[in-house]
């Protein structure tokens, strides 16, 4: 617990930046009336059905997320962090506004699972929209390059990949963007850290 509370307003900060940032602008972009949406190439894995009770997966990736901000020590890994949210989120709400995606969801059945409700609330909340990039695997794979030379690593990957899975057990995510989610915030972190190193660097 001690380790958490390290540096905790710093860490209260980053974590208010990202909640805000997510929410103007996911939600935006999300419930925005494109005139055209794209289809993503759909794959075998795509067939999957739906599986009511792996919504509690998919949204564990909220502690996820969080843990990649509070299990940091200083600093400067929590800039770098903030830094590598900010540029994956932006690169995915440049797609979203360049390639909207639609995804068709089934009809839920009216009883089989105690989990219904809950993907019920999801889909009431976050329309089919907005899918590729997953913006769940780039809230995944920061953490995941932060701590990948740790003994997290490991564990971080696991836990990422078993909520890729769960996008599609529960309709919020085609295959193609998962990978492409990935990438994104591996992609943001080496930014934010290269950024990082060379100003670091940089004589004063």
């Amino acid at each position: 617990m001690g380790a958490l509370l390290v540096e905790w307003r710093a860490k209260v900060a980053v974590t208010l930046t990202i909640l805000a940032y997510w929410a103007v602008g996911y939600f935006v972009l999300n419930h925005w009336d494109f005139p055209d949406r794209f289809d993503v190439p759909l794959t075998p894995l795509d067939d999957a059905p739906l599986i009511p009770w792996t919504i509690v997966v998919y949204h564990s990736v909220y502690v996820l997320s969080a843990l990649g901000i509070w299990l940091h020590q200083n600093q400067t890994a929590l800039r770098v962090y903030l830094g590598a949210v900010l540029v994956g989120y932006t690169i995915s709400y440049i797609i979203f506004a360049f390639y909207p995606t639609y995804i068709e969801r089934p009809q839920l059945p009216e009883s089989g699972s105690m989990w219904l409700w809950a993907v019920d609330l999801t889909w009431s909340v976050d329309q089919p929209h907005t899918c590729f990039p997953s913006l769940h695997m780039v809230n995944c794979f920061v953490p995941v390059s932060a701590f990948f030379k740790t003994r997290l690593g490991v564990p971080l990957l696991l836990w990422s990949i078993v909520i890729a899975a769960s996008a599609i057990t529960v309709r919020q995510h085609f295959f193609w963007d998962l990978p492409t989610g990935s990438a994104i915030g591996v992609i943001g972190y080496w930014i934010a850290a290269t950024a990082n190193r060379r100003f670091s660097s940089a004589p004063q």
